[in-house]
């Protein structure tokens, strides 16, 4: 890509390429998920908000409907 850019023959487009690869570089820099270690996120238990969709009318806060 730094080629492409660089063999720009107009110069206000190439500065404005330049500019734009120097800030896609840095976002993919700062946005790689492989940066840090690779592991599963820890397991959290649902609330009893996030369970009500699933509880057919149950009520999550007690044993009736």
């Amino acid at each position: 890509m730094t080629a492409v850019v660089m063999a720009i023959p107009n110069k206000t487009e190439r500065t404005a390429a330049e500019q734009w690869l120097a800030w896609v570089s840095e976002y993919k820099q700062r946005t790689d998920p492989f940066r840090q270690p690779i592991r599963m996120p820890p397991e959290r238990k649902p609330t009893k908000e996030e369970l009500k969709p699933f509880l057919d009318g149950w009520n999550p806060y007690g044993p009736e409907r």
